[in-house]
This record gives structure tokens, sequence and C-alpha cells, in this order.
């Protein structure tokens, strides 16, 4: 079995992409953006999960106060 490959590339200053591929195919791919207060992460992911079926996702993390 060969491991598998992510590559990132950046779409602008708060927003990158991941891409997952497996023997050549893509299995997955997602896109990460921070919000414009930096108050907020979201990720989009859609892919194929481990039981070969397709999923899409959304989700979005508060940042912590710190405190």
């Amino acid at each position: 079995m060969r491991p598998g490959v992510v590559s990132t590339s950046t779409i602008d200053a708060r927003t990158f992409q991941v891409v997952a591929t497996k023997d050549g195919a893509v299995v997955g791919s997602g896109v990460y953006e921070v919000s414009d207060d930096g108050g907020t992460l979201t990720a989009r992911l859609s892919g194929i999960d481990a039981t070969g079926r397709r999923f899409e996702q959304a989700i979005v993390f508060d940042r912590a106060s710190g405190d």
C-alpha cells in the first residue's frame, strides 16, 4: 500500500486549500477560511471516508478568549 499525499495552496491572506490524493486520485479536499475579524475559522471539507462513502461537512471554530 502506497501512502497518500497532501498538498496545500494559499488562496488569499485568510484562505488556504488542502487536497489529499492516493494513487493519483483525489480522496479529499478542504478549504479553510479565517473570518475578517479573526474570530472564527471555517473548514469546508469533502471526500471519501474509510468505508468508501462520500462526505461533505462544514466545521466552524470560534477563537477562545484566552481567559
